[in-house]
């Protein structure tokens, strides 16, 4: 017993130690922020007194020491005052405390240390002073935490009573410094006696309210124990009234049955849920009940004979109410069994899911089906796809996809506006079933695109279905308004056999052979065969425009340039070849002018021609990219070679048919001759005489306008189209390039001679220079200057070359012979 009694009186002690302690943590933590502040003014004061006699260094340095023990002390402060007020944490709390102290102390020693001077005794005594305030005013704040309050006494107070005694031959200083010793022993000695008043007031509080507790305790007991008997009767109350409010929202209806499934009980509800009285349903089973239908009643049958008596059971049915409408119903039961584990029935609930099951049957159609049309969409009709590519796999049968792409769409969207299209999709979308058999799968596959699966179709039945869809849509007519349109469309048919190879191959081969039909003359079908050159050359350009579109996104297009020289007036001016081994320039060069060309190059470094890649890239619109790639790529490199743009005379920069009639690449020129530091009459911009007649109005819109910048232009390949004179006045250019094709053979042919004789001097009298293509021989310049050409283009004049090698020096002699002056 005395062991017993001595052990709990540890366990009080110590518990009385971690109260006092926690009662010290909050006294000190209590400390209004404001007195950080008023330290903060002493601080600033002190400051203020000492800068006209302290290096200012020194002084800012601990300026920022300061802040940043302030900073500290308040980030505690406030951490304290949200943290949870625990008895078991004062330690803690306690540490950081007794640490922020010693750090103020330090600041305020370092203060003591080093402000004091010499020369202003007036100025060390205030410091004193002020050190000797601070240590006593901290006091009533810091003596309960007795740790706290040395570790920041004395280091604030010692090291000005050092400096002191160090300058002790003025006896004044001396003599402060005695004080100082005194007043700091006077100082602690209170403050310890501060303390352990504090401390007995601390444990007395402490065991007062653990008296208080104990007798609360005890209080709470006994109502406790004079309460429970109360306090058990409303706990069966309200738990009986929490049953019966879960019971009835929990489901629509409860239920009971006995072995034989006959309904023993049925909740009140399920009168006002399913029409059906309660009382209708005792002795009665949920098959004699829900199953309006045999084939219901067989699956009902079927589903409680396969059910295991000892495990619940869910299950839906539609059934029909009392007023003749359908709705689905969801049970679930537990079995109930006897204390012998015997079954006796089921315990469950039944719940009305109409809403929830139309609405999943929704989302389901939704899903499944294009919202404009009512047809499958695109993800059903490729899952169709794969399985009868699985079917002919298995069997070796044969099946038919149609690939449909309307003709005339655009035309009804551009005239009547996009309320008009979408009418026409869902009007045809009603039309094209009639023309296919039932069990094939008609889907919209997005746009005016749509997909026709047959499945076991040989390939000539399948081209007699298309070719009545493709005649059928001939036909038919759209109205709009006051307006009657006509569309056709271009079929793609591929066969569908345990060679094909997946899904997305079929669907290229189909997509490929209507892109056929359409470029064939539209309003046909176009049956896929690997062997078909038509569709070869189509997938060689799909191919392409995958290519382009990596080379456009990876940056593998490359700059060349082909040099242009003069050979008319200024005859005298020889063109220059340039050297195959560049070598760095080291004199002043002559004028460059010259046409910029466009390079693919391939992984393994090799450069293709445009010749093979710029017809898909005109097919696929992706022409307009490329040539804002030259545009954007050629005023940049000039931007980082000055050298090279101080030599610049003109650079040629070829403009495609797609440029001409995009309607956003003029701002997008503008913005771009804004943006360089290429002046604009450096550039010359090349049209093609087909693309501009083909886009004579936008062409000339932007003739005009970078025209009016500076910027020069050249109508390419002229003579080649029937009416190049009639629209030579139309288009403000500076230079005609003469097609290649009459130059290249003028020193043997007299037809051609005279066609480039007439062409140059239509140019010369109507002002504009001429630019000769395809001189690759001498005797060609030769006829050139006695016609009197402006400049020459060629090979014998310089073949394509990478840019960089403009950042190397030409040869000096051109490889060519003189042309005298005639």
């Amino acid at each position: 017993m005395d062991l017993d009694n001595s052990s709990d009186a540890v366990r009080c002690d110590a518990q009385l130690q971690r109260s006092v302690r926690a009662e010290q943590v909050r006294f000190v933590y209590a400390q209004p922020i404001i007195r950080v502040g008023l330290s903060v003014i002493v601080a600033g004061l002190i400051v203020w007194a000492v800068h006209p006699f302290v290096d200012r260094v020194v002084l800012s340095r601990w300026v920022l020491a300061y802040a940043a023990v302030t900073l500290l002390r308040c980030v505690v402060l406030v951490a304290h005052h949200r943290a949870a007020d625990n008895a078991e944490q004062s330690s803690r709390w306690y540490g950081y405390y007794v640490g922020v102290s010693l750090l103020t102390g330090l600041c305020w020693g370092s203060a003591g240390w080093l402000f004091p001077s010499l020369a202003q005794p007036e100025v060390t005594v205030a410091i004193c002073l002020t050190l000797g305030a601070v240590a006593a005013t901290t006091m009533a704040t810091l003596a309960p935490m007795i740790h706290a309050y040395f570790v920041h006494a004395l280091p604030a107070l010692l090291p000005g009573i050092c400096w002191l005694f160090l300058h002790r031959e003025n006896e004044f200083y001396l003599l402060m410094g005695v004080g100082g010793c005194i007043y700091c022993v006077l100082l602690l000695l209170a403050a310890r006696h501060y303390e352990r008043h504090l401390t007995e007031a601390f444990f007395l509080g402490a065991r007062n309210r653990a008296l208080l507790e104990e007798l609360s305790n005890t209080n709470a007991q006994l109502k406790s124990e004079v309460g429970e008997r109360r306090q058990t009767q409303a706990a069966l109350s309200a738990s009986e009234d929490r049953l019966r409010d879960y019971l009835d929202t929990a489901a629509d209806w409860f239920f009971e049955t006995d072995a034989a499934l006959r309904y023993t009980y049925v909740s009140a509800r399920h009168e006002e849920i399913s029409g059906w009285p309660a009382t209708a349903l005792l002795g009665k089973t949920a098959r004699e009940l829900y199953a309006h239908s045999t084939e219901d009643r067989h699956k009902l049958d079927e589903y409680f004979e396969q059910l295991d008596a000892h495990l619940p059971y869910r299950t839906e049915l539609l059934t029909e109410r009392p007023d003749g409408t359908e709705h689905v119903y969801h049970f679930s039961g537990k079995p109930i069994t006897d204390p012998e584990r015997g079954f006796v029935g089921y315990r469950g609930t039944g719940r009305d899911v109409t809403e929830a099951h139309r609405l999943s049957e929704q989302l389901s159609y939704q899903a499944n089906h294009d919202s404009l049309t009512g047809l499958l969409n695109r993800k059903v009709f490729e899952q169709r796809v794969e399985r009868v590519l699985g079917t002919a796999r298995a069997d070796d049968s044969t099946h038919a996809l149609c690939y449909l792409d309307l003709d005339q769409f655009k035309v009804v969207n551009d005239t009547s506006g996009h309320p008009a299209g979408d009418e026409l999709l869902r009007q045809l979308g009603k039309f094209l079933p009639q023309y296919i058999r039932k069990r094939d799968t008609l889907a919209r596959l997005g746009g005016d695109e749509f997909g026709v699966l047959m499945e076991h179709c040989s390939l000539e039945q399948a081209k007699r279905v298309a070719n009545a869809l493709c005649q059928a849509i001939e036909e038919f007519r759209f109205l709009w308004e006051d307006r009657s349109f006509r569309v056709g469309v271009s079929i793609g048919l591929v066969p569908i056999t345990s060679q094909c190879e997946g899904l997305s191959e079929v669907l290229s081969a189909a997509d490929t052979a209507c892109y056929v039909a359409k470029d064939s003359g539209r309003h046909r079908v176009h049956v896929h065969c690997p062997e078909d050159a038509e569709l070869v050359k189509r997938h060689g350009e799909l191919q392409w425009a995958v290519r382009l579109n990596r080379a456009l996104e990876e940056n593998h297009f490359r700059l060349a340039y082909q040099p242009i020289a003069p050979i008319g007036a200024a005859g005298d001016q020889l063109p220059l070849e340039f050297s195959p081994t560049p070598t760095p320039a080291v004199r002043e060069e002559p004028d460059l002018h010259f046409e910029l060309l466009v390079r693919l190059q391939e992984d393994d470094g090799k450069w293709v021609p445009p010749g093979a890649f710029l017809p898909a890239a005109e097919r696929f619109h992706l022409a307009a990219r490329v040539d804002r790639w030259v545009v954007s790529t050629a005023l940049g490199w000039f931007a980082k070679h000055p050298e090279v743009l101080g030599r610049l005379k003109l650079c040629a920069i070829n403009l495609s048919g797609h440029s001409l009639g995009d309607e956003t690449f003029l701002n997008y020129m503008m913005q771009a001759l804004d943006d360089s530091v290429v002046p604009p009459h450096k550039l010359c911009f090349e049209i093609t005489e087909t693309a501009a007649v083909a886009n004579l109005t936008s062409a000339t819109r932007i003739v005009r306008t970078l025209s009016a910048r500076g910027c020069q232009f050249a109508l390419d390949d002229f003579g080649s189209g029937l009416s190049s004179f009639a629209y030579l006045k139309a288009l403000p250019v500076d230079y005609l390039k003469i097609d290649g094709q009459f130059v290249r053979d003028i020193a043997d042919d007299e037809i051609d001679l005279a066609m480039v004789r007439s062409i140059n001097d239509i140019g010369q009298v109507m002002g504009k220079r001429t630019i000769a293509e395809f001189v690759e021989n001498d005797e060609v310049l030769w006829r050139l200057r006695e016609i009197g050409v402006d400049y020459a283009q060629g090979f014998y004049i310089g073949g394509p070359r990478p840019l960089d090698d403009l950042l190397f020096e030409p040869p000096t002699e051109s490889p060519l012979p003189l042309v005298a002056a005639s």
